[in-house]
């Protein structure tokens, strides 16, 4: 299986800490991301830290395989697949109410249990369509997602 998604760039944060010096928060639908980095993540997918990647976006593309061969630093398990189900009531003109169906995929990067984050660390939610929800439902248990990403500049208006 092979995923792309656009997150809009809300947030980039520097810091001096060597574990985690780049965080960048970003949304896709409803959820916010959260992408810890480091200079070889950064300098591996072409992504510039700077104030220009704000308003823009990243995609990111996650592409399933086997726990068998193996892990990297940039990939993912499943944490969770959620179908929700949200009923909308209204009253004018005449009492009635709609269904909306969300189907939601939360990822992040494997952790052992050290106390510190690791570095690169991913807390992904996507919003998914119907077919992609069952493309993830019809995934073996033992799936990780590799992840990788490309930013996009903010449009200058």
């Amino acid at each position: 299986m092979r995923l792309e998604k656009d997150l809009y760039v809300t947030e980039v944060r520097i810091s001096k800490t060597i574990n985690a010096p780049y965080v960048i928060e970003a949304i896709g639908g409803r959820y916010e991301c959260s992408l810890t980095l480091n200079d070889a993540n950064l300098e591996a997918w072409g992504i510039d830290p700077s104030e220009e990647l704000l308003g823009g976006g990243m995609v990111i593309t996650l592409e399933s395989r086997s726990l068998a061969q193996g892990t990297e630093e940039t990939d993912l398990l499943i944490d969770s697949l959620e179908q929700n189900t949200r009923r909308k009531f209204k009253r004018i003109p005449s009492p009635q109410f709609t269904d909306e169906i969300e189907y939601v995929v939360r990822l992040q990067t494997p952790r052992d249990n050290s106390p510190s984050i690791p570095c690169p660390y991913f807390e992904i939610v996507l919003e998914l369509d119907e077919s992609e929800y069952l493309e993830f439902m019809e995934l073996p248990a033992d799936t990780i997602l590799r992840l990788s990403v490309r930013g996009k500049q903010a449009q200058k208006s």
